[in-house]
């Protein structure tokens, strides 16, 4: 019974004990993860990981098939018993040090559960104390000569299984880190996600709640299920607080600490940006005026409270003094202001929000208009086809990606750009306090150490760049004349504030006046609430859809609806207003249709962006972006054609800048309407161009509120968040 002593049976028993030890925490994060209740903080359960976990699966069935092998070998007597032992406890030891090296490598001496360099339990510790008292048993009282080949087939045994197990634990060497050029890969996505900074480090802001930018990804706070109010409910987070949505018009600030009482709702919030630098958030609360900044400060408020956003203090009220709509949810505040990624005429712009004794002040840090000019060092002037929401850094400067190219405008003025492609399309970015910059590229996140040592110089302003064009017109003049109180239809019918109501599911549509009137106008038979076109005679015209064929149905008061025979027609059909009582000519993406006794004609061949027809039968069509007049169903011809070059302009403003003729210009992104003296308006990146009957072409006016115009009868109205709004050009 040599080989079954009480040591060696002893050192079994250890062996034992250290698999048993992979159940035990192992890792926990290196902070104490918490849920995000709508109330006080409370502690999350199973933030820590497990031993079979840290090891793998190999791990566990080397660790276990060890054990279980020196268990049945001591008891049974069996001749290399010690050597069975001996594997056990090297192998135990082999993953207690694998779990305290981590994934860095680097050695942690948390002892009794309390970490000092890394987020370890007491775990890894049992298994390699266990584990080696397990070792020392194998070897301990070996009771045959010193010259007996037992003895040394034993100690070679022990040596050769005890390294053969170290080495399938421990695995093989850390593979290299993945890298894209410059850019460091941390982990992966499997959904969309933005970044904030917590603790001086980069975190992943998902639907979820938030976790670590880098592999192994500790969970750091956590939404309940079905408690998610917004797809990407945190708004980010300031210190030890964040904000998040929590029901639809509600906002709550809760701490990230197990405990921590502070919990806020703010109710009644229409939007709501993203938490700024300065510790605060943006929002609109639910009845202001349409440019009205509120800001909340998330540090501002303790314990438990609940309030409404009209009692946050006001930023401002009153439209920027550009006239142009502030949105609230793409701005990001910082000291003095907030800076934003703005959708412009053409491309983007990268704007500072300063508010002002009457209104905000918006300055353009970054983006010109003319898309020749390219990526250039002056801001001023460099376009930018897209933009990410701007980062700021600790240095003074901001950051975004536009295109593949991440950006820099630094403290100096100059923008700078890194020289490598990014690894992926970037849908957002932070800077951290050691300069380093992490981007999302909505498969993985990434890593730019070192960011600005990264930087090159960029291009200088090529000439003939017209980044900066002079205006070419006056503004127009706006006048209130009703309001549609958030009605799910509220198309404007005239001038005079009548609009067409309707109610989902129902079908009916009404014509509302302001003094509270109201005129049935049909009903439609889908249940739809698709748009509607006044017909110049207190009427409307509407097109209902089923299966792929569309049906035009004209609604007028006081009479039933007159339906026409459902046709064939190509993508997506629209209606063109005539004010003349007449069938109105259906655009589509092949051309203009007259719809007549069930046959759909063709009358303008091309893809229609918009049309309109006067009274007396003359109309204007777009088409392929040039301009074509029109005389009932007969083709005039061209008012304004670019030719060739139609496709490739750039915003009217630039072309006129650069010498374009009026009736040469190429047309992107425009609609056409009838102002109230009958004239074709043609209206491209704020800009309006008047074609008259006689093929005359003129700026009339310039104000990047006319790119959203209804015709109706009488004139022109802009539906403004509800306010319709009487536009009056010069």
């Amino acid at each position: 019974m040599r080989h079954r002593t009480p040591v060696l049976l002893a050192g079994a028993g250890l062996a034992a004990l250290a698999a048993a030890a992979l159940v035990l925490p192992w890792r926990r994060p290196a902070g104490a993860p918490v849920l995000l209740v709508p109330g006080p903080t409370v502690a999350l359960d199973g933030g820590t990981t497990a031993g079979w976990q840290v090891v793998g699966p190999t791990g566990v069935g080397v660790v276990v098939g060890t054990a279980l092998l020196a268990v049945v070998a001591t008891v049974a007597a069996w001749p290399f018993a010690r050597a069975a032992v001996a594997a056990a406890g090297g192998s135990a030891v082999a993953a207690g040090v694998t779990g305290l090296l981590g994934d860095t490598g680097m050695p942690d001496l948390g002892i009794a559960g309390l970490s000092i360099t890394g987020p370890w339990v007491t775990g890894p510790w049992i298994t390699v104390l266990v584990g080696t008292g397990a070792a020392v048993c194998a070897v301990a009282g070996v009771a045959v000569p010193a010259t007996s080949i037992r003895r040394w087939g034993v100690a070679a045994a022990a040596v050769v299984l005890g390294a053969a197990a170290t080495t399938v634990v421990a695995g093989p060497p850390q593979a290299a880190v993945v890298a894209d050029g410059p850019f460091v890969r941390l982990r992966g996505l499997d959904r969309p996600a933005t970044l904030t900074v917590l603790d001086g480090a980069a975190a992943v802001v998902d639907v979820d709640g938030l976790t670590g930018a880098a592999e192994p990804s500790p969970l750091l706070a956590r939404v309940p299920d079905g408690d998610r109010g917004h797809p990407l409910g945190v708004l980010g987070v300031a210190g030890n607080r964040v904000a998040r949505w929590v029901a639809p018009g509600a906002v709550m600030v809760t701490g990230l600490s197990a405990g921590d009482p502070v919990a806020v709702r703010i109710r009644d919030v229409a939007a709501a940006g993203r938490v700024g630098d300065d510790g605060s958030v943006w929002l609109r609360a639910v009845g202001d005026p349409p440019d009205t900044v509120r800001r909340l400060v998330l540090a501002s408020y303790d314990g438990p409270q609940n309030l409404a956003a009209t009692y946050l203090p006001v930023v401002t009220i009153d439209a920027p003094t550009s006239g142009e709509r502030l949105d609230v949810t793409t701005l990001r505040p910082v000291r003095g202001g907030a800076i934003g990624a703005t959708a412009s005429t053409s491309g983007v712009r990268i704007d500072r929000v300063t508010p002002r004794p009457n209104a905000l002040e918006v300055a353009t840090l970054v983006g010109g208009l003319d898309p020749t000019c390219g990526l250039t060092a002056d801001p001023r002037t460099a376009f930018l086809p897209t933009a990410t929401p701007p980062a700021p850094d600790a240095q003074g400067g901001v950051w975004f990606a536009s295109g593949d190219r991440l950006v820099r405008l630094g403290p100096d003025g100059l923008l700078r750009a890194v020289a490598a492609p990014v690894p992926g399309p970037v849908s957002d970015l932070v800077a951290t306090p050691d300069g380093a910059l992490v981007l999302a590229t909505g498969t993985s996140v990434w890593r730019l150490p070192d960011a600005v040592a990264a930087l090159v110089p960029l291009p200088v302003t090529p000439a003939g760049c017209a980044a900066a064009p002079p205006a070419v017109g006056p503004p127009a003049r706006f006048t209130p004349v009703a309001n549609t109180a958030g009605d799910p239809l509220g198309v404007p019918l005239d001038v005079a504030g009548r609009w067409a109501s309707g109610r989902l599911g129902t079908g009916a549509i009404v014509a509302l006046s302001p003094d509270g009137g109201s005129t049935p106008l049909g009903r439609r038979l889908d249940g739809e609430l698709g748009p509607v076109v006044p017909d110049g005679t207190g009427g409307v015209w509407w097109l209902e859809t089923t299966d792929g064929r569309a049906a035009l149905v004209h609604g007028r008061p006081g009479m039933p609806e007159q339906r026409f025979p459902a046709v064939d027609l190509p993508d997506r059909p629209a209606l063109l207003s005539d004010l003349g009582g007449r069938p109105p000519l259906v655009g589509t993406a092949g051309g203009a249709f007259r719809i007549d006794g069930g046959i759909a004609q063709r009358v303008v061949a091309g893809r229609i962006d918009g049309g309109v027809v006067r009274p007396d039968g003359r109309g204007w069509v777009l088409a392929d972006g040039r301009l074509l007049a029109l005389d009932g169903d007969r083709v005039l011809g061209p008012v304004i054609d670019a030719g060739t070059g139609r496709d490739d302009a750039g915003p009217v403003v630039v072309q006129l800048a650069k010498g374009v003729a009026a009736n040469r210009l190429g047309l992107p992104r425009a609609h056409i309407v009838l102002d109230a003296s009958g004239r074709a308006v043609v209206v491209s990146d704020g800009v309006a161009l008047a074609a008259t009957t006689d093929g005359a072409v003129t700026v009339v006016a310039q104000d990047p509120r006319l790119d959203t115009l209804f015709t109706v009868e009488g004139g022109l109205v802009r539906f403004d968040e509800g306010t319709l709004q009487r536009v009056d050009l010069p």
